[in-house]
């Protein structure tokens, strides 16, 4: 690619150092209890929220010295997660406010700290999320069923590099236009918000059980439960069938069928795999864990990876209410502190089944469904505005780092 005469081309080792893959990680509980006097620690979970983190708000640890110095976060530090492209850069340069700020990263990071004589770390950190670094990324990966990048394969990245000046003025128009989508999001956030004060008004918490259900587990009302499949060295296709991965199923539940890869899957394996109207997706492990997904009337057909549960329920539970069920905040703490019981984050079909669930009228369930169903119509337009300035976005960072913005 042509670029401007002022610009140059260098890997990402020439102009950033990497922190190895081994930040700070602890099972103990008490280690992070969010102790007064402890510090934040940015989580792989973290990286999904947005191009900046408030540390402020994130859990904290106890460390010693030794990790302080080891695992310290630095102005202008950008994050990897190594185990899945989509989360693939986090600038630190909004996140503090002067130099005795500090916070640590997680093991299943990897730490890049830019030289700020040479690079803005707002230019890098959308440059490092384009998708020509992205595809970069992907041929240096280390694995072909699981998308991962280790330290090494992070440094032989080759980058476009303009002036200092010019990496600030890319970086401002970026994160303008940033802004606008992040309103948009904001009004979807509240909106899913208005969802659960539906639910807590109409049934409770589903953990205490204010309202006196008939409560029995989750694995009462199941017709179905299973993983699902694991795909290895299968040819991907232009029109085969879709395979849902983690990395396509958002934090507000959405799943992105347009990303999504196709494989040529035999006839017996689409009949047992294919999801239908009315399933629930349940990411049972890593950075996503506990996310859920409900398979609507007209979704392209398509199946659930291994990193998925997928779930069937009996006639007198509308799906819509036990999506409901499993993303209220009390069950997800349930299911956030059982996962951090192994090394990967990781809640298995027995946990799910273990799980409370209370059982209102089906009529009621219904018209909670109905209501639900109103809030999406006001969710529509929000989304398509959203959709909008999307390919905006994507117009502007595609033009940004060929000289031509």
């Amino acid at each position: 690619m042509n670029l401007p005469a002022s610009w140059s081309e260098v890997t990402l080792a020439e102009l950033c150092r990497a922190k190895p893959n081994n930040g700070i990680f602890r099972k103990n509980p008490e280690y992070l209890n969010g102790a007064s006097g402890g510090m934040p620690v940015v989580w792989v979970g973290e990286l999904f929220k947005g191009t900046s983190i408030d540390v402020t708000k994130s859990r904290r640890v106890v460390p010693s010295a030794n990790e302080v110095d080891k695992y310290g976060l630095k102005f202008g530090d950008l994050l990897f997660c190594r185990s899945s492209l989509k989360l693939d850069g986090i600038a630190f340069n909004n996140v503090y406010t002067g130099e005795d700020d500090k916070a640590l990263f997680e093991c299943h990071l990897i730490r890049v700290s830019p030289d700020l004589k040479r690079a803005s770390p707002p230019f890098l950190n959308w440059l490092l999320r384009s998708p020509r670094i992205r595809a970069q990324l992907k041929l240096n990966s280390k694995t072909a069923t699981m998308t991962t990048i280790d330290q090494a394969g992070l440094c032989k990245i080759k980058i476009p590099l303009p002036p200092l000046s010019e990496q600030k003025r890319i970086a401002e128009i970026l994160d303008r236009a940033e802004a606008l989508r992040a309103k948009r999001r904001a009004a979807l956030a509240l909106l899913d918000e208005l969802t659960q004060s539906i639910f807590l008004d109409m049934f409770g918490d589903p953990v205490t059980n204010p309202k006196g259900w008939e409560l029995r587990t989750l694995g009462d009302s199941l017709t179905f439960q299973l993983y699902g499949p694991r795909f290895y060295n299968e040819k991907y296709t232009d029109d085969g069938t879709r395979i849902v991965r983690i990395t396509d199923l958002d934090s507000q539940g959405n799943l992105d069928f347009a990303s999504m890869p196709r494989l040529e899957v035999c006839e017996e394996d689409r009949e047992k795999y294919c999801l239908k109207s009315g399933d629930i997706l349940f990411a049972r492990t890593g950075a996503t864990v506990g996310k859920v997904a409900l398979m609507q009337a007209g979704a392209p057909e398509c199946i659930a990876g291994a990193y998925f549960i997928v779930m069937r329920f009996k006639a007198q539970l509308n799906p819509m209410f036990v999506r409901s069920v499993l993303t209220t905040k009390s069950i997800q703490a349930i299911v956030w502190i059982r996962s951090q019981q192994s090394a990967q984050q990781n809640f298995s079909g027995p946990g799910l089944r273990a799980l409370p669930l209370p059982l209102p009228p089906t009529e009621m369930q219904k018209l909670f469904a109905r209501r639900i169903a109103g809030v999406e119509l006001l969710k529509e337009p929000h989304r398509v505005s959203l959709a909008e300035l999307d390919q905006l976005f994507a117009s502007l960072q595609h033009r940004a780092f060929r000289g031509e913005l």
